[in-house]
C-alpha cells in the first residue's frame, strides 16, 4: 500500500483525473473544475479523485497505484482525521463510495452502502438537505446542491437494488432539483444527471410501496405509471433512444445508462403486489423492459469494457472489476422467460403521444404489439 502521502506519478495523475472526468462525473458530479484546478490543496481529496479514475483505468499491476491501494492510502487518510474542512470530506466520501471491495451483496464495511451512509451523516449536519442553509451561501453552492441530489439518488438507487429502507425521504428535503446551470460545463452529462435527479424521486415512491409490503391498488398503480409516463415524455430529444420517426440513435453511452434506470423503474412497478401483476400487458411490458435492459448492458459492455462496469458505480463496481449490478439481476432472469422470438423487441416511448408502445425488432412501426 506505502504510505498515505504517496501520489502516482504527474503522468498518470493527469490520466486519472481525465478518466473521472470522462467516465463516471456524469453520474458522481461532486467536484468543479476549481477543485482539480486547487487539489494540491488537500491530500484527501487528490487521493479520492485518483481513486475514482482509477476505477476505469488499466493500471499496470506493477505500480503501486490500483484502486485497492489508492483504496487504503483514502481509509487512512479518513481514520486518521487528516482533512479539517468537513466539506473536502464529503466530497471524499462520495467518491470513494463508488467501489466495493466485494461483491455488494455482501456485509462489509468496505462497501459503497457504508461510505454512502458516512457521507449523509455528514450532509445533514452541515445543512445541506434545507435550501436555506447557510452552506449554500458559499461560493460552491452549485457544487454542494449536485452533492445533495447526489446523495439522495445513491441513496434511492441503493436502497432499491438491496431492498433496504432508505436513508433519505424525498419528504426530508427542500432542495431545489439540480439543474444544467449548476455545472461548469452545462453538456449533455449535465442533463443526464439532472433527469436522472428528477427519476429518482419517482423510484424513491415505488420503493417505499415496495417496502410496505402491502397490496397497492390499482390507481396508485396508474399514478406511478402516469408520473414515469411524464418523466420519459420530458426528455430533450438528444436524450431520448428513438428519433420522431421510431429509428434508433446513435449510440450514447451515458443516454443508455439513463433509459436502464427508466427501464428498471417499470419491472420495479410491476413487481410490486396487487392485482395488476395478473395484467397481460403490463406483464408483457415488464418483460420487455427487462429484455431492454440487458441489451442496453450488453451493448455498453461491448463498447466500453471495464469502463461499463461505472453503470451506476456504487452498486456496480467490486474487486477485479467485475460488473455486480444486484438491481439488474432480477431484470436478466426476467429475460429468460421471454416467449420465443420476444428477445428480440425493441422498445420505444412515443413521447408526442405520451405512451409506452413496444415494436417488435425490424418491424412496421405503424402496427405495435401493445401500447398503454
Amino acid at each position: 500500500m506505502g504510505k498515505p502521502t504517496v501520489l502516482p506519478p504527474k503522468a498518470l495523475r493527469e490520466v486519472l483525473v481525465e478518466f473521472y472526468r470522462k467516465n463516471l462525473f456524469v453520474l458522481v458530479p461532486v467536484i468543479d473544475q476549481r477543485d482539480i484546478a486547487l487539489l494540491d490543496s488537500s491530500l484527501l481529496l487528490q487521493q479520492a479523485v485518483y481513486f475514482a479514475g482509477s476505477l476505469t483505468c488499466h493500471i499496470p499491476d506493477s505500480t503501486p497505484f490500483s484502486p485497492e491501494d489508492i483504496y487504503c492510502r483514502i481509509k487512512t487518510l479518513l481514520f486518521l482525521n487528516h482533512e479539517k474542512d468537513p466539506y473536502v470530506t464529503l466530497k471524499a466520501l462520495c467518491l470513494v463510495g463508488c467501489w466495493n471491495s466485494d461483491a455488494p451483496q455482501l456485509v462489509s464495511l468496505d462497501s459503497s452502502w457504508q461510505w454512502s451512509g458516512m457521507a449523509i451523516r455528514l450532509a445533514l449536519p452541515l445543512g445541506l438537505h434545507r435550501a436555506n442553509s447557510s452552506a449554500y451561501a458559499r461560493s460552491d453552492q452549485r457544487c454542494l446542491r449536485r452533492i445533495w441530489w447526489y446523495l439522495f439518488d445513491n441513496d434511492t438507487l441503493q436502497s432499491a437494488c438491496f431492498g433496504r429502507p432508505s436513508m433519505i425521504s424525498i419528504d426530508d428535503f427542500d432542495v431545489p432539483l439540480p439543474t444544467p446551470d449548476d455545472f461548469d460545463l452545462p453538456d449533455m452529462s449535465a442533463q443526464v444527471f439532472c433527469h436522472l435527479a428528477k427519476l429518482c424521486p419517482l423510484i424513491n415512491g415505488v420503493h417505499r410501496q415496495a417496502i410496505r409490503r402491502n397490496t397497492v391498488a390499482p390507481d396508485e398503480i396508474a399514478k406511478l405509471l402516469l408520473n414515469l409516463q411524464e418523466w420519459i415524455a420530458q426528455l430533450p430529444s438528444e436524450l431520448q433512444l428513438y428519433d420522431q420517426q421510431g429509428s434508433r440513435k446513435e449510440y450514447n453511452r451515458v443516454v443508455s445508462e439513463l433509459h436502464v434506470f427508466y427501464l428498471a423503474c417499470i419491472v420495479l412497478i410491476y413487481l410490486l403486489p396487487g392485482t395488476h401483476r395478473h395484467t397481460f400487458l403490463l406483464c408483457k411490458t415488464a418483460i420487455v423492459a427487462s429484455s431492454c435492459v440487458a441489451r442496453l448492458y450488453e451493448s455498453m459492455l461491448y463498447r466500453e469494457g471495464r469502463a461499463a462496469s461505472t453503470l451506476y458505480p456504487p452498486m456496480g463496481k467490486s474487486r477485479g472489476g467485475r460488473p455486480t449490478d444486484l438491481l439488474f439481476d432480477p431484470l436478466l432472469q426476467w429475460r429468460g422467460r421471454l416467449p420465443r422470438g420476444t428477445g428480440d423487441y425493441s422498445f420505444c416511448v412515443c413521447a408526442t403521444e405520451q405512451k409506452l408502445t413496444l415494436y417488435p425488432h425490424g418491424s412496421d412501426k405503424n402496427q405495435p404489439i401493445a401500447a398503454r
